[in-house]
């Protein structure tokens, strides 16, 4: 039935809009599920009669509080409070009189309640593009609309533990450790338990030029061209045309002020790889004007115009210079805690590890690696709380000279925290190693 596309038109929208309340009167396991799995997703506005808009609003708060429909009398008396004539009264007693389906009925009104719900919300968002029209929100329009078109009802009921699914439930266990995306350095896999997993953001920190993009560069790097990865970097500190001589240098193992002189050399160096079927793509925003929307629609984008739809890993450098997803009137801490949620929920959506980079506050600036730690990350709550794993570098300018750095895990989901061993560094090419 929901397959003709004018049956709503076709049933006028009031005699369904209530049936569907009827139906969910019925005390069968049927209509008690259609009714948990429709009734948040739909608002009173979206019914045709404003009575029956209320009646659904009284059975949606009763039933938030007892998990059970209300009778016709306390409805009523909610009505009679909203002084409805007892015309629109009878229209409110109307629901309760219908307790026979025929068979297929519940099915067929199912499916086009469904409709009904998904054709509302896209009016909704077409109606708010009108006001927002007038303040040039593009993007916001476009979201709105595609989020409408994209609605779906379907239940996630969670993990079951027991006999029978115990055996799938593992085989999805070693396909999540089985998927990560390794760092370039051996000592920090073997603490964080492999890499990088999918629906993780993990975070690198450090003061400023101590190499929180070099960090990122390299992993990014890494992860296409020696994992096969395909690899979206976004880049919100410098152009991508800075940030591709800044991973040619980290690739070839040449100076970074020598790359364009020996650009042939660069060529050389890309020819020898080769083509490859997964992706390193860099993408620039200027700083502090992306959000985590931005960067969705553009991996739609990506889809759309070349194809790319499987990507594997996301970095973004970085988080400190993105943008909220709301408007928090200039207050940093809710900012900071919408952005670093926010990169989280779109690890966990899209199913892959993202990677990120923070400032150290001012206090960390002289502090030795064994203060360093949790409390000296600028709006360091948010970022603790939310980060999986939290990668800090440091060194001194004295080390910096040598090419001495330190890394220190000071949050680890995955095992220890506190652990902290050296590495070096060649700012010149772009490059960590261990």
């Amino acid at each position: 039935m929901s397959d003709n596309k004018e049956i709503i038109e076709q049933w006028k929208i009031a005699d369904m809009e209530k049936d569907f309340l009827s139906a969910c009167l019925l005390d069968t396991h049927q209509t008690r599920k259609m009714w948990v799995d429709l009734y948040t997703h739909i608002d009173k506005t979206y019914f045709e009669d404003k009575v029956l808009g209320d009646v659904f609003l009284v059975f949606s708060k009763f039933f938030d509080k007892y998990k059970s429909m209300p009778s016709e009398n306390r409805v009523i008396a909610v009505l009679k409070n909203l002084d409805y004539t007892e015309e629109k009264l009878n229209i409110a007693r109307s629901v309760y009189q219908k307790d026979v389906f025929k068979s297929g009925e519940i099915e067929a009104l199912e499916d086009d309640i469904r409709v009904f719900i998904k054709n509302n919300k896209i009016k909704n968002a077409v109606f708010k593009s009108i006001k927002l029209i007038k303040k040039g929100s593009y993007l916001e329009i476009e979201n709105n609309i595609r989020d409408a078109i994209a609605w779906d009802s379907k239940v996630d009921l969670g993990l079951e533990m027991d006999a029978d699914s115990v055996r799938e439930r593992y085989a999805r266990i070693n396909e999540h450790f089985g998927s990560y995306i390794a760092s370039p350095w051996s000592k920090l896999n073997e603490v964080i338990s492999g890499g990088f997993y999918n629906k993780q953001l993990i975070m690198t920190a450090a003061a400023s030029s101590v190499g929180k993009s070099i960090f990122l560069d390299q992993c990014a790097a890494h992860a296409w061209l020696h994992q096969d990865k395909t690899v979206v970097l976004f880049t919100m500190e410098m152009s991508d045309l800075v940030k591709s001589l800044r991973i040619d240098s980290c690739l070839t193992g040449m100076e970074l002020k020598d790359i364009r002189s020996r650009q042939d050399d660069v060529f050389s160096y890309y020819e020898k790889i080769g083509k490859k079927n997964n992706k390193l793509i860099i993408k620039e925003y200027p700083t502090s004007t992306a959000t985590t929307r931005d960067l969705e629609q553009y991996l739609y984008q990506l889809e759309l115009y070349k194809g790319v739809k499987d990507v594997n890993f996301i970095v973004t450098d970085y988080s400190d210079i993105m943008a909220a997803n709301k408007d928090y009137r200039g207050n940093k801490y809710m900012e900071d805690k919408d952005i670093n949620e926010s990169l989280r929920g779109m690890a966990q959506s899209l199913n892959v590890p993202v990677l990120t980079a923070t400032q150290f506050a001012r206090s960390a600036t002289n502090c030795s690696l064994e203060e360093l730690n949790e409390e000296k990350l600028s709006d360091s709550f948010w970022k603790m709380r939310t980060a999986d794993t939290v990668i800090a570098l440091w060194n001194t300018p004295e080390m910096r000279e040598a090419g001495e750095i330190w890394f220190k895990l000071i949050k680890n989901r995955a095992g220890k925290k506190d652990v902290s061993w050296q590495m070096f560094v060649d700012y010149a090419k772009m490059n960590i190693l261990d």
